[in-house]
């Protein structure tokens, strides 16, 4: 029973009726529906919120109207009504039982009061006795279904249940089940339930109309991303909050069946148990399903939205709707549910037979209280009837209808439909049983006119237009008659059109070498601009030591000792005003919290009981915009530890004290609002200087001007002069302003040209308070011309004198009047500087000028020579260039003609400026003077999330280096990130190419070690579950990884990747499969040029250059070669096989190439990549290696303008190849800074040496190239061993480790000082096995580290940072560095590790290795926490035997348990 304060009142007539009701109904149908039953128990459990529709809470809420859970209802056959409950439901019956009716079939309602001193075993027994129990033969009607969780609880049911159960296995009682009857009594509606029904449906009606609807053709409109469950989630809060759409209804009256349906994209399932997927929405066949329940009661409804629909699945929908109307007209009293189902098979049988075995198992369902009554489901096979007064879900659909090529072949190349395989339909609509036809309850059109939506691509509207010109009528009849004709075909029924802005290919032409200069001093620029935000960081955090007060959350304290309290009443709300706190009663004890801790407090309305509920500011959910910012610190501040009171409710008979208190409560609440407020407003204020007035000497003085913003809402009309030390403005009403020149930070006069006025105009360095607000913008104007003028309706003549004389005027007035400010302007400079201030007025320049929205409304906004701003219109738009960090150039794509920028601003607690809508002409001369200011700027084709993106710079520490805090995993710096197709600062198709990204870090001991042997794959994370990238693909992906949780766009992300190159397997792996993302121009060109498909050739530019990846190269059958062509191949003719080098997966790596061992051990490594043979003609002899100097260079085309001019200027690409071999530290910022040389410089003997080798070993064998994506750095560390003398632990894992996730450092020796067992944990965040064992061996490990001498490092397998931090920030041990590639993949190969977690066992000491199947022992514990269990496990291996660790292959090597050394077959590399 939901109790509101006070007893709820039972409606008496109702509760007669529907229990008469049932009583006749199982009398009448004992023996068809209700099992024969002698009487009916019908018990209620305890609440559960998560199961809403038991059969006994629906029973409990159509009988009583409430649930009155732990309750137990007898009801038998003579009439006899026994209620077995607490107090206050039998109080609740009480007035019932003595209101029977006459001629009513309950003769009597027996009350049982719950008796705790005898566990209720007198009631029982009456129970019993009323019942008739106690043989075999009496039956006993009972929920089945819910006996099973009854049992268990105590209470007044669970010991009645289990009674029930024990009688029942000595045969004293048979239990059967009365859930059908059930539902058959409640599946005919009355009329107040019907009126329900009607109402619930009408808002699953309204809210697909007006809620969902309207954000779907937003989304298709505007093309933003969203997924399926935004969208769901949408809706879901439409469906709890109906009044976002303008419906008055009460909320606590209203809520959703089930979570909303949302579905597209091929993947559809129209069971109604079906959920909304994280996938982006796809603009083809949308389904769409949701469910209101107003008053309990419940509705649905679902339909399909078509975009571009194909002939066949327009013509499938309207067969659909058909066979809805043909399933309808067997609805009716007296016909069997499977009636509705035959009829659908009928009419599919004589249409389409093919879509019979599409339809689903039913079509819709009786629904009410309970969303879906089993009993009466529209199946094959229910032969329940139906009868009037019936309220179904008629939901008829196809499912997963094939849709041909040929189906598919009408669709533009643009449409999503056109990747669509298979799509589904469904309609449910909800239906009322008549005597007549059937009525449907939710109208919401369906007809496929309404639902279907035509999107014109770019090419239809070029052929409209080119149409439209043939065909255009002569004018002027002819524009009238065209006008109407595209109106009309615009509203004709039919479809609905979603126009998409056309590109204007002319509008971004752009100048080859004023693109190539930009962009090249674009990079340039961004490096410089990341160092300086480096050392403007570093600085500022030396100078913020102990952190800002401000930022500190100060304590809140009333009273200094409890005796100061004052004395409340016992058991009653007291508030004290002075003190700014409240006493609330906990226990009898009155506790004090501070007004500052309270988010709302809210009086429910109830009857006979007042109810005071107050909700407290908590850790865990949005404390909202009105929160208390130093709340807002003392949440954060103790959310990880503390636990926090998230509401409490007070109830009383008297309400006059809960009023009282909850007005206190709330007029405290605005005061300390309004205190806040005020002093937010007040923080930045400084207090200026008094004005000095100038005497003795003529005042520069202004008439007759306006200022903005006004003093006092009115129009502040006055004089403006200048003094010694600032300006005053004096209004007609005697207001007074003044501006200190000190505090004046530019100064911006702005004449009459285009514009209607003449202003000045002074940003300010601190806020100034006119009226009641502070400012830190004033202006000063005087109109030339009224801004609006009273014309009539007569047109006056070109050669009117008048007009001409009006025009003439008003060229002088706007003339004198910037002469006029021109001169005050002139005068006020001179009077500052000779007070020794420095002002000086800018003027915009309007050549540089553009138009734009930045507030609601398209402005012009010009530069001066320190801001950005628009003066004319209000409110100023204003932006300061010293604090612009970056900006940022959205929606810039082919098809609009309109782009945003963004100006990110250097304090990120400050939201960055925005300017929508600029015409993609003025985007050149934008970039131009943002370069020309040393602005760096950065484009994409779509909207970010700013504020995401903000909070995830803010937070970041090491933003504008280019390493992780690791200072091993290298990152983009700063903004970089933001480019589409990365940094274009090398030439890639110079044949001066560096050796490798990575050889600056080897020294010559590593390279000599690397010709004796083959370099091992290196692997930085191990490939995700879903995907098989490879050690090295990993690699490449972890940057966008990163990007991706930032919050940038997948579609951006994916244009990122496509332009720099990257694989498409990648790219799926990382954002799903999609259509090739938008090229710069031309196809960009991979990375690295391609080389030819036959034996590596060398170059000037040493090994580890690029090379073919032949398993991805593509074969073509073609005509006869040309001549150009067939002198790269081998021999053979006309139409021979030939490689198309566009799809070939160019590999640029660090090491150079090595034979492939016949043994290979990539099988056995984490994630690498199987080896595949190179493809290879059908036809012709194999081509033979040919000699470097006749190797054909095919270049890939430009990506940019940078890239065309350097290829066309050498000057410039020589700047860009030139480069320093230095390693610059800048000691501000501590981050190192790289310039990379080619190896031929580097080292020409090695690289003359790998050169021969290369080509040697291309004539005998096929290479095959060893990623190595990362080379560990080594730190200097002072309890490090002396070089040479490394112990075997130092060699296994370096020379330091990782404390915690802060990466406070450790030398390995110093950890290992005093161990005896080292544990060696693989894992990573992403393994789901590890995700189970994470908690074992965090257990085990506090249990055994301390008493055991025992360490453990977990070497970790995560693919990004993020993930690695995330996971580590849990463990209370060691960890390896995450640059550490190289150690982990020799530590996978000698322990061959093959899976995770995997735990290996060695000897702390020597290294030796004791158990490589740990983690089995571990998870065989029964009690992970099991101190001596876990003690025992260490122990025993102590006390086994270590052998030592030897290479895979190595003779006498030592193998982990699980290998089998005396069976294993010796191999021809062994």
């Amino acid at each position: 029973l939901v109790y509101a304060g006070t007893m709820a009142e039972l409606d008496v007539d109702r509760f007669f009726s529907r229990l008469q009701k049932l009583h006749s109904h199982f009398v009448k149908h004992n023996d068809a529906v209700w099992g024969s039953a002698n009487c009916l128990s019908l018990n209620r459990g305890a609440l559960d919120e998560d199961n809403l529709y038991l059969k006994s809470s629906i029973l409990h809420q159509w009988i009583f109207g409430y649930e009155l859970p732990d309750t137990t209802v007898l009801l038998t056959k003579d009439g006899d009504f026994y209620l077995l409950a607490t107090k206050k439901k039998c109080e609740f019956i009480r007035d019932a039982s003595k209101k029977i009716p006459k001629d009513s079939p309950i003769k009597k309602i027996h009350l049982l009061l719950r008796n705790k001193e005898d566990g209720n075993e007198e009631n029982y027994n009456t129970l019993w006795k009323a019942g008739g129990l106690g043989s075999e033969d009496t039956k006993l009607g009972v929920i089945l279904k819910e006996r099973e969780h009854n049992i268990s609880e105590d209470g007044i049911l669970g010991p009645w249940e289990r009674k029930l159960t024990e009688a029942q296995e000595a045969k004293e009682v048979t239990l059967v089940d009365i859930a059908a009857g059930l539902s058959f009594t409640m599946s005919v509606k009355d009329d107040d339930e019907l009126d329900v029904m009607k109402r619930s449906s009408i808002l699953s009606n309204k809210v697909m109309k007006h809620g969902y609807v309207k954000k779907m053709e937003d989304v298709i409109d505007s093309q933003d991303p969203i997924t399926h469950d935004a969208l769901a989630s949408y809706i879901d809060e439409i469906l709890e909050n109906p009044s976002k759409i303008g419906l008055k209804v009460p909320s606590d009256d209203v809520q959703a069946c089930y979570y909303p349906i949302v579905q597209s994209g091929g993947n559809y399932d129209l069971k109604p148990s079906a959920q909304s997927t994280d996938k982006n929405l796809s603009h083809d066949i949308i389904l769409v399903s949701l469910g209101a329940r107003f008053k309990n009661y419940c509705s649905n409804i679902s339909r399909t939205f078509m975009v571009n629909p194909p002939q066949k699945v327009s013509e499938t929908y309207e067969l659909l709707a058909e066979m809805q109307e043909a399933c309808l007209q067997v609805m009716k009293p007296g016909k069997p549910a499977k009636a509705v189902y035959k009829a659908a098979v009928n009419f599919l049988q004589a249409r389409d037979e093919s879509l019979v075995k599409c339809l689903p198992k039913n079509v819709g369902f009786a629904t009410g209280l309970d969303f879906r009554d089993s009993s009466f489901v529209l199946s094959a096979k229910n032969s329940a009837s139906i009868r009037e007064g019936m309220v179904f879900c008629l939901s008829v659909g196809f499912q997963n209808v094939e849709l041909s090529k040929a189906d598919r072949a009408s669709c533009s190349e643009k449409s999503a439909v056109k990747k669509l395989d298979k799509y589904s339909l469904v309609i449910s609509d909800m239906v009322r049983i008549t005597n007549d036809a059937p009525d449907i309850l939710t109208k919401m059109t369906k007809d496929r006119d309404d639902v279907a939506y035509r999107i014109k691509d770019d090419d239809e509207a070029g052929d409209d237009e080119e149409e439209s010109d043939d065909d255009a009528p002569e004018a002027p009849k002819g524009d009238a008659q065209l006008a109407r004709k595209l109106a009309n075909e615009q509203s004709a029924r039919g479809t609905r059109t979603s126009s998409r802005l056309a590109r204007d290919a002319a509008a971004t032409q752009d100048s080859a070498e004023g693109a190539a200069q930009r962009e090249k001093k674009q990079i340039e620029l961004m490096t410089r601009r990341n160092l300086d935000r480096v050392k403007e960081l570093a600085r500022k955090n030396r100078n913020k030591k102990d952190g800002d007060a401000e930022d500190q959350a100060a304590e809140l304290e009333t009273y200094k000792r409890s005796r100061d309290y004052p004395d409340p009443h016992p058991n009653q709300v007291k508030v004290d005003m002075q003190s700014q706190c409240l006493f609330l009663p906990i226990s009898g004890v009155p506790v004090p919290f501070h007004i500052s801790t309270i988010k709302n407090v809210v009086m429910p309305e109830v009857e006979g009981a007042t109810l005071l509920r107050i909700n407290f500011y908590t850790a865990g959910i949005a404390l909202g915009k009105e929160a208390p910012s130093n709340m807002i610190k003392l949440v954060q501040k103790y959310a990880p530890y503390a636990s926090f009171i998230r509401e409490m409710t007070f109830r009383s008979l008297d309400g006059h004290n809960l009023t009282t208190a909850f007005r206190q409560i709330s007029e405290l609440r605005r005061r300390a609002r309004a205190k806040e407020v005020r002093e937010q407003e007040e923080a930045d204020l400084v207090e200026q200087d008094k004005l000095v007035r100038t005497r003795n000497e003529r005042v520069p003085r202004l008439s007759d001007l306006t200022m903005r913003p006004v003093v006092s809402a009115r129009k502040t009309q006055g004089s403006l002069e200048a003094h010694t030390n600032g300006l005053r403005f004096t209004s007609l009403r005697n207001e007074v302003v003044d501006i200190m020149y000190a505090n004046i930070k530019y100064a911006i006069f702005q004449p009459c040209e285009s514009e209607i006025m003449v202003l000045v105009h002074f940003h300010l360095k601190n806020p100034i308070m006119i009226g009641k607000t502070k400012r830190l913008d004033v202006q000063f104007f005087t109109e030339v011309i009224d801004a609006s003028q009273a014309v009539d309706n007569a047109r006056r003549s070109m050669y009117d004198p008048d007009e001409m004389d009006d025009e003439q005027r008003e060229r002088q007035l706007r003339k004198k009047l910037n002469t006029a400010f021109r001169d005050f302007c002139k005068k006020v400079d001179a009077v500052a500087k000779k007070n020794g201030h420095h002002l000086e007025f800018d003027v915009p320049y309007r050549d540089l000028g553009f138009t734009g929205n930045p507030h609601k409304e398209m402005v012009t906004i010009m530069p001066t020579l320190n801001c950005l701003v628009n003066l004319t219109e209000t409110p100023f738009f204003v932006v300061d260039l010293d604090e612009v960090d970056h900006v940022h150039f959205e929606r810039v794509t082919y098809m609009s003609k309109a782009f945003d920028i963004v100006l990110v601003n250097k304090d990120f607690n400050k939201p960055p400026w925005r300017v929508d809508m600029i015409p993609n002409e003025d985007k050149d001369s934008i970039q131009e003077w943002l370069t020309d200011m040393e602005i760096t700027y950065t484009e994409g084709p779509m909207n970010l999330n700013w504020k995401q993106i903000i909070n995830t710079v803010k937070d970041d520490d090491r933003f504008y280096m280019n390493t992780e805090e690791d200072e091993l995993t290298e990152k983009e710096a700063g903004w970089e990130f933001l480019r589409m197709f990365g940094r274009e600062d090398e030439d890639d198709n110079d044949d001066d190419e560096d050796d490798s990204e990575f050889g600056s870090d080897k020294n010559e001991e590593e390279e000599e070690e690397e010709e004796e042997e083959p370099a091992p794959a290196a692997v930085t994370a191990p490939p995700s579950s879903s995907s098989n990238l490879s050690a090295a693909q990993e690699a490449e992906a972890a940057p966008y990884r990163k990007m991706l949780k930032m919050g940038l766009p997948d579609q951006m992300v994916r244009l990122k990747m496509g332009a720099a190159g990257v694989d498409e397997s990648i790219i799926q792996s990382l954002v799903g499969s999609d259509e090739p993302p938008p090229k710069r121009g031309a196809a960009p060109a991979p990375r690295a040029r391609a080389a030819p498909a036959a034996a590596p050739k060398p170059s000037s530019s040493g090994g580890g250059r690029p090379a073919l990846d032949l398993s991805s190269v593509t074969l073509k059958k073609t005509t006869p070669n040309p001549p150009a062509a067939q002198s790269s191949g081998g021999g053979g003719g006309g139409g021979r096989p030939k490689i198309d080098l566009a799809s070939v997966n160019l590999k640029k790596t660090g090491v150079k190439l090595v034979e492939e061992e016949p043994e290979t051990s990539w099988k056995k490594n984490w994630g690498a990549p199987k080896a595949q043979p190179a493809a290879k003609p059908t036809t012709g002899p194999a081509p033979k290696a040919q000699p470097a100097a006749e190797a054909p260079k095919p270049k890939a085309p430009p990506k940019n303008f940078f890239e065309q001019k350097q290829r066309q200027d050498p000057a410039i690409a020589k700047a860009t190849k030139a480069s320093t071999q230095q390693t610059e530290r800048d000691p501000d910022a501590g981050m190192k800074v790289k310039k990379w040389v080619p190896m031929s410089e580097r080292n020409p003997e090695k690289f003359k040496k790998n050169s021969k080798e290369v080509l040697d070993a291309g004539k005998k064998t096929t290479t095959t190239l060893a990623p190595l994506p990362f080379r560990q750095r080594p730190y200097p560390s002072d309890a490090a061993s002396p070089s040479g003398s490394e112990s075997a632990i130092e060699k296994m894992l370096g020379s330091f480790l990782y404390k915690n996730v802060k990466f406070d450092r450790v030398t390995v020796n110093a950890a290992m000082k005093d161990q005896d067992i080292l544990l060696l944990y693989f894992g990573a965040g992403w393994r789901s096995g590890c995700k189970k064992f994470n908690p074992k061996i965090i257990d085990f490990y506090k249990l055994t580290s301390k008493d055991c001498a025992l360490e453990l490092v977990y070497v970790s397998a995560d693919r990004t940072m993020f993930e690695f931090k995330d996971l580590y920030n849990r463990f209370p041990f060691l960890a390896m560095p995450t640059g550490t590639v190289d150690l982990k993949n020799q530590m996978t190969k000698d322990f061959k590790v093959v899976d995770m977690p995997a735990l290996v066992v060695l000897n702390a000491q020597t290294g030796n290795l004791i158990s490589a199947n740990a983690a089995e022992e571990i998870n065989s514990l029964a009690n992970s926490r099991d101190r001596e269990a876990a003690q025992n496990v260490v122990n025993g291996w102590k006390a086994s035997k270590s052998v030592p660790v030897k290479p895979p292959g190595a003779k006498g090597a030592a193998a982990p348990e699980q290998a089998a050394p005396a069976a294993a077959k010796p191999t021809a590399s062994s």
